[in-house]
């Protein structure tokens, strides 16, 4: 994710993994706390690169739990990057 900040594709699937980074929370962490995200703001950029990289498609694949325990976050936060 890190090395796309400028580039462009038609498809992206982007497969959030808490184990990233070290951390074992590291999305979760992000969802739970958003929108209070300064505490989670590498996260959050992240994230938004990783989407924005998208022409075309985006997938986001994630945890069934995560996004059960998130559901009205994923769905608010996905419509502002609309």
């Amino acid at each position: 994710m890190h090395n796309t900040k400028g580039a462009e594709f038609n498809n992206v699937v982007i497969v959030l993994n808490d184990q990233f980074a070290g951390e074992k929370d590291y999305f979760s962490r992000f969802f739970k706390e958003y929108p209070n995200i300064q505490e989670t703001k590498e996260a959050r950029n992240l994230l938004y690169v990783a989407c924005s990289r998208a022409c075309v498609n985006l997938i986001v694949m994630l945890p069934k739990e995560m996004y059960t325990e998130n559901k009205a976050t994923f769905v608010r936060l996905f419509e502002e990057m609309d």
